[in-house]
């Protein structure tokens, strides 16, 4: 908001008004800011009845002794910073994507990148520029991905492990290695780094893992299995996201583009999957384990096995063998996938999924699983998938269409799942949308649902609702935050305790949107560290 010169800006409320961002309320010289409450709060920190803002960071954003705001003084129009974000257990690191960056010095179009920040402790003060991960980056603690280029979108997904010293980056428009691209042409790639401490020294890229990497610690997607078949084609757009354990044996990947297994003609075009991936210590010695999707299931005995045309494997999932999982076209299975510490537990988002029964247009959902052998729940490198229950319109573990159970209702559009994530134990689930009709009246700005869970995944709760006009019990207003189509929550993440989030919009403008789809970065405390309560 401006107020003309000699004028005035008056800010209203029926109810209390808190002191949340009045710091990017823009004054004129000879100007008057008029506040006109019921009541009004009014602290030394940004706090509202059930949680505290610590800050934004984006384009022209301005620190202030009442906020934690940073300006990233190197974000351009349309560079989509925010394409999602992670953060360490502790909260004290965070690394953010920016698919639409262009590398050092613009020298390639969409190459994308990745910003390294630390803060000064876990409750997100002082937010810190260390470094960035790109083509072209060098010197102090950038690192320069000298292979990447035009197109790759690298940075589209990121995902730490517990210490942030692992991280997997996922690049959807990656075409293979050099002599693949006609045939393998937006394939897609993961990205492994590794630093030697907590402060991203010794930044190192370790590995890939996409089509025809070979490298002595890279995953050639085109040799796996028994018989070292492909399980990657053009145009799957493996690593649209990525989710590491806690100490960075297992890796989720989603590849939205995936049409199935292929034996037969069975494909399902753009069904999507994900890949469950195993590494070892400093990401060497990686493989295939199974991967949750329409048709995949171990068949050593087709045509298709025997000619090494595809693989399969003993711990494949087949989506068709469970009646609320059959997938339809374009349903974008992996969108978003998250695991727990121990990589024995997963949700996968399919976002274009149109609920129980098809009645539902793009509602989305969540798919969550538990990986069990012999009985018993195990990680995603020895177990198989087992599954759980969704969460969506009309499913039977959570609707999220009943306001018996879920207060909040969605519907056709809302495209439920753009980004989850589970704090350490999979306790909590943050669970994004687009919000196509918020409380606030503002077209998909976005929005975050926060959910509690039981062991193993057993059964989840509904807690509250982060976004345009939601307010009351543990809600959380944005309102004076959000415009249309901003797309809040395209990536969430939770430190370890579920205490911390951090919630991206990659086509937020920054301050006074002055920097068309720039992107920008939300941080936001939870006083209680056993619920989602109380936010700063």
């Amino acid at each position: 908001a401006t107020g003309t010169t000699g004028g005035a800006v008056e800010i209203s409320s029926k109810d209390t008004l808190r002191h949340v961002g009045l710091s990017n309320v823009n004054i004129s010289d000879g100007g008057h800011l008029l506040l006109d409450p019921k009541n009004i709060t009014v602290g030394t920190g940004v706090t509202s009845q059930n949680w505290i803002y610590r800050g934004l960071i984006g384009h022209d954003y301005v620190d202030t002794s009442l906020d934690g705001d940073v300006n990233e003084g190197n974000l351009e129009i349309d560079d989509n910073f925010g394409s999602d974000v992670s953060i360490s257990d502790d909260a004290t690191l965070m690394v953010v994507g920016a698919r639409h960056g262009k590398g050092s010095s613009n020298q390639s179009s969409s190459s994308g990148e990745v910003y390294l920040y630390k803060f000064d402790d876990g409750d997100f003060t002082n937010a810190t520029l260390m470094g960035r991960i790109g083509k072209g980056y060098t010197g102090g603690l950038n690192i320069n991905i000298s292979t990447i280029g035009k197109d790759d979108k690298f940075g589209r997904s990121v995902s730490f492990d517990s210490t942030g010293k692992r991280l997997a980056i996922g690049a959807t428009g990656d075409d293979g290695y050099d002599g693949y691209e006609r045939e393998y042409k937006n394939a897609g790639a993961v990205y492994l780094i590794t630093f030697s401490d907590t402060s991203y020294a010794g930044g190192t890229h370790v590995g890939t893992i996409g089509a025809g990497y070979t490298g002595s610690n890279d995953v050639n997607l085109l040799s796996q299995g028994d018989n070292n078949a492909p399980v990657i084609e053009a145009s799957d757009l493996f690593g649209v996201s990525v989710a590491l354990d806690g100490d960075a044996d297992v890796l989720a990947v989603g590849s939205y583009g995936d049409h199935g297994y292929s034996e037969g003609g069975s494909e399902k075009a753009d069904s999507g999957s994900v890949f469950m991936i195993s590494l070892n210590s400093d990401f060497a010695g990686g493989e295939v384990k199974s991967r949750i999707g329409h048709g995949y299931t171990y068949n050593t005995g087709s045509d298709c096995y025997a000619n090494s045309k595809c693989a399969s494997f003993s711990q494949d999932f087949d989506t068709e063998s469970e009646p609320d999982l059959v997938l339809n076209k374009k349903d974008r299975l992996g969108w978003s996938v998250t695991l727990n510490h121990d990589g024995s537990l997963l949700a996968a988002s399919r976002i274009f999924d149109d609920g129980k029964g098809n009645g539902a247009t793009n509602a989305g959902a969540v798919n969550l699983f538990k990986f069990m052998k012999d009985g018993s729940v195990v990680s995603a490198e020895t177990g198989t998938a087992t599954y759980v229950g969704t969460i969506g319109v009309g499913y039977d573990y959570l609707d999220t269409s009943d306001n018996s159970e879920h207060t909040v209702t969605l519907g056709s559009q809302d495209v439920l799942g753009k980004s989850v994530a589970f704090d350490k134990d999979a306790d909590r689930l943050a669970v994004s949308f687009n919000d196509k009709s918020s409380d606030g009246g503002t077209t998909k700005p976005g929005g975050v649902h926060l959910y509690n869970l039981t062991d193993n995944l057993e059964s989840a709760t509904y807690v509250a609702t982060i976004g345009d006009g939601y307010s009351g019990g543990k809600n959380v207003n944005l309102s004076g935050y959000m415009d249309t189509k901003d797309l809040f929550g395209d990536g969430v993440d939770l430190n370890d305790i579920g205490s911390r989030l951090v919630v991206s919009g990659y086509l937020a403008s920054g301050n006074s949107n002055t920097q068309s789809k720039s992107g920008e970065v939300m941080l936001i405390k939870f006083n209680d560290d056993d619920t989602f309560t109380s936010g700063e």
